[in-house]
């Protein structure tokens, strides 16, 4: 299991937990076409995420 966090004013917040067989990836390495295709494909579990990558 692979926890994902970001810290924020000094403070760690908990983004997800990830377990064997999922993906992670930094939104920012991707290329527009493949944050598109997870989004398609409905791959994320929170698909809100991607939803203002594709959009803008």
């Amino acid at each position: 299991m692979v926890k994902l966090h970001d810290v924020v004013d000094g403070k760690q917040r908990i983004l997800a937990f990830r377990e064997e067989n999922n993906f992670v990836a930094s939104i920012s390495a991707l290329r527009p076409q493949g944050i598109l295709r997870i989004y398609r494909l409905g791959l994320d579990e929170a698909p809100a995420d991607l939803e203002e990558a594709i959009q803008g």
